[in-house]
C-alpha cells in the first residue's frame, strides 16, 4: 500500500522550489511548458529506484538539488529524500531507493504510439522479482509493446485448468472489460487461433482491435499496460489488478485522445483501478473539466522562480460546470482563449465604435459577423454596439 501525501522540491530541473500536497485518489497536474510537470513525476519515480540514472538534473547554477516525499505505506507514515548532484546530461547518478517499494509505483511516460504486432508465437513473462529490474522499468516507462502478447497468452491459457492463477484469470476479465469502459458499443469477442489476432465487436462488425482508432488503442494500451505490469510484479497468489493500492503516474494523459474521450478517461481509470492513487499531467482542459473538487493542481512560477500550486475554487462538483474557455483562462493560464486574429479585429471594431466611425465599424462588423461561430453570443454583443451608432441599416 502506498499513498503520497506531500512532495518538497528544491533546485531540480527547472524547479527552484516547490511544495505540493497530493489528493489521495486523483491528481491532475496542469500548467505551462517548463513549469515542472514531468519533473515531478520523474522525481517520484526516483524515490523508489535502485538504479543508475541520468534523467534528474540539478538546477543550473545550484550547488545541488533535493527532494523529500512524505507518504503512508504498509508500515505507516514515513518520508524519503534524494539529492541530485549533477547537471551534465552524460553523467549518471546512483539512486538507492528507500522504504518505497518500486512495485508500488507504475510510470507511463509520454510515448504511447501503437503499432500492429504480428504474434507468431507467445513469449513467457519477464522476470521482475528484484527491485533493480522493476526500478529500471519504471525509469524508462512501463513498455506497451508486450501488452498484446500478455493478453493473448492469458486468453489462450485460460480454458486449461490450473494454467492460470485466480488473480491472472481476474486480470484477464478486467482487460476484456476495458473495451466497454470507454465505449459500451465496443466489446471484446475472441482471439483468432490461427493468427493470434484480438477481435472486437463494434457497431460496424467484427474487427481486429488494431483497426480501432488510435485514441481507442491508446486507452487500451494504458489499461492493459497497467494490468499486466501489476501482475508481472506481484506474487502469483496476490489479488488482481483491481486491488492495486499503489501510485500510478501518467505523463500527458491526453495523448492521441479525442476531446470526448479526454473527458472520460479519468472516470475510466478510476473504474478500472478504484483503489489506486493517480498522479497525471495534462494540457487538456477537457481532462481538467472532468476532475472532482480538490483534484486539479495548476502549477505556475511566481516572482522569485518558485513553482507554486495556484489556489482555485473548491466547488462541490469540481470544474464540471465551467466552460472550456473558462478553464483555459482561469485554470491553465491562457490570457485569452480567443485567437490573436479575432482579438485584433475586435479591437479595431471597438475603436471604431468609440470614435463613432459608423462606416468603418459597419465594415468590420460585417467581417466579424461572417466569421464567428453561427451560435456565438458575440454576435448579439456586436449588434448592440452597432445599434449604438444608429442601427445596422445604411
Amino acid at each position: 500500500m502506498l499513498r503520497l501525501t506531500t512532495l518538497s522540491i528544491e533546485d531540480i530541473g527547472g524547479i527552484s522550489k516547490a511544495s505540493i500536497g497530493f489528493h489521495p485518489k486523483m491528481n491532475v497536474i496542469c500548467g505551462p511548458n517548463g513549469v515542472g510537470k514531468t519533473t515531478i513525476l520523474d522525481i517520484i519515480v526516483h524515490m523508489a529506484t535502485i538504479f543508475h540514472s541520468q534523467r534528474l538534473k540539478k538546477r543550473v547554477g545550484a550547488e545541488s538539488g533535493s527532494a523529500t516525499v512524505e507518504f503512508v505505506g504498509s508500515n505507516g507514515a514515513a518520508a524519503h529524500s534524494i539529492a541530485v548532484k549533477h547537471s551534465d546530461p552524460a553523467e549518471k547518478q546512483h539512486y538507492t531507493g528507500g522504504s518505497i517499494s518500486p512495485s508500488d509505483i507504475l510510470y507511463l511516460r509520454n510515448y504511447r504510439l501503437f503499432d500492429w504486432v504480428k504474434l507468431g508465437s507467445i513469449s513467457s513473462d519477464p522476470d521482475l522479482k528484484d527491485a533493480s529490474s522493476v526500478g529500471g522499468r519504471n525509469l524508462s516507462g512501463i513498455p506497451n509493446g508486450d501488452s498484446k502478447n500478455w493478453f493473448v497468452n492469458r486468453y489462450l491459457f485460460s480454458p486449461h485448468e490450473n494454467a492460470l492463477t485466480p488473480s491472472q484469470l481476474t486480470n484477464l476479465q478486467l482487460a476484456k472489460k476495458s473495451f466497454a469502459v470507454l465505449d459500451p458499443t465496443v466489446q471484446f469477442s475472441h482471439v483468432e487461433a490461427s493468427s493470434n489476432e484480438v477481435m472486437v465487436r463494434t457497431p460496424d462488425g467484427l474487427i481486429p482491435y488494431e483497426y480501432l482508432s488510435s485514441g481507442f488503442k491508446t486507452s487500451i494500451t494504458i489499461f492493459w499496460g497497467i494490468i499486466k505490469e501489476i501482475e508481472f510484479r506481484r506474487e502469483r497468489d496476490v489479488a488482481g489488478a483491481e486491488t492495486f493500492d499503489g501510485v500510478i503516474l501518467i505523463d500527458e494523459l491526453e495523448l492521441h485522445l479525442h476531446p470526448v474521450w479526454q473527458s472520460r478517461i479519468l472516470q475510466a481509470l478510476q473504474t478500472m483501478f478504484p483503489v489506486a492513487q493517480f498522479i497525471v499531467t495534462t494540457h487538456s482542459p477537457h481532462i481538467v473539466q472532468a476532475a472532482e473538487s480538490g483534484e486539479v493542481m495548476p502549477l505556475e512560477t511566481d516572482y522569485d522562480g518558485s513553482t507554486t500550486v495556484r489556489e482555485i475554487p473548491h466547488l462541490e462538483h469540481g470544474l464540471s460546470m465551467w466552460t472550456v474557455e473558462e478553464i483555459l483562462e482561469d485554470i491553465m493560464g491562457m490570457s485569452d482563449a480567443n485567437s490573436g486574429a479575432f482579438r485584433g479585429v475586435l479591437k479595431n471594431f471597438e475603436q471604431a465604435v468609440l470614435s463613432n466611425k459608423r462606416i468603418e465599424a459597419k465594415k468590420i462588423y460585417d467581417h466579424l459577423a461572417g466569421s464567428v461561430h453561427p451560435q456565438s453570443a458575440i454576435r448579439k454583443v456586436l449588434a448592440l454596439q452597432m445599434a449604438s451608432l444608429g442601427g445596422l441599416d445604411d
